[in-house]
């Protein structure tokens, strides 16, 4: 049986696991925000191309 301490409740509260550690939420939300510019980023020149073409 595992001891529940207010270090693992602190821990499930404020941190989310990545890759057997634990991160800070804040940190986690930031990254993921990060990729998904960074995909978006990627497809502006792709988007920017198909509209240009609908407007011909």
């Amino acid at each position: 049986w595992n001891k529940f301490t207010k270090k693992d409740h602190r821990k499930k509260q404020y941190f989310i696991p990545l890759r057997g550690e634990y991160i800070h939420i804040q940190c986690g939300a930031h990254i993921i925000n990060l990729m998904v510019k960074d995909g978006i980023n990627g497809m502006n020149d792709a988007i920017s191309k198909l509209v240009a073409m609908s407007n011909m």
